[in-house]
């Protein structure tokens, strides 16, 4: 499964195939949206978007290991049919957590040909460090 795969999972799951909607719901233009679910590579801050707005496990949306959501829990639907989750919690990490998620993010950004600065890396990498380890 690709993350083009998983893009259109979550969007089935979380926005009932709305496109729309869940173009909405992140903050992102809905042709954006478009063209990631035709494969066009996510940018950073559209990853950012969408984690935060539903919870998502980023390591599960870059590479499909673990869960699709933080601590395996979808986040909750309130009364006007928006999606809410907490928070990514914030755990001690080990030197071998920071070292995997590194190669993660540096595996991913070289086999998209993407070209991220810096400060754009150490926000993923810092999200990520946010996230539970298993």
């Amino acid at each position: 499964m690709s993350i083009t795969d998983r893009l259109h999972t979550l969007v089935d799951t979380l926005a009932s195939g709305n496109v729309s909607q869940f173009a909405r719901e992140t903050g992102i233009i809905p042709g954006t949206i478009h063209n990631y679910l035709k494969g066009r590579q996510p940018n950073i801050d559209a990853i950012i978007h969408i984690q935060r707005k539903y919870n998502i496990n980023t390591n599960w949306l870059l590479t499909g290991d673990g869960e699709m959501f933080l601590n395996g829990r979808a986040p909750p639907v309130v009364s006007d049919g928006m999606y809410r989750g907490p928070p990514a919690a914030s755990d001690a990490n080990s030197k071998d957590d920071l070292t995997r998620i590194i190669t993660i993010v540096e595996t991913w950004v070289k086999e998209t040909g993407m070209e991220i600065s810096p400060a754009h890396k150490a926000r993923l990498i810092s999200m990520l460090m946010a996230e539970p380890q298993k």
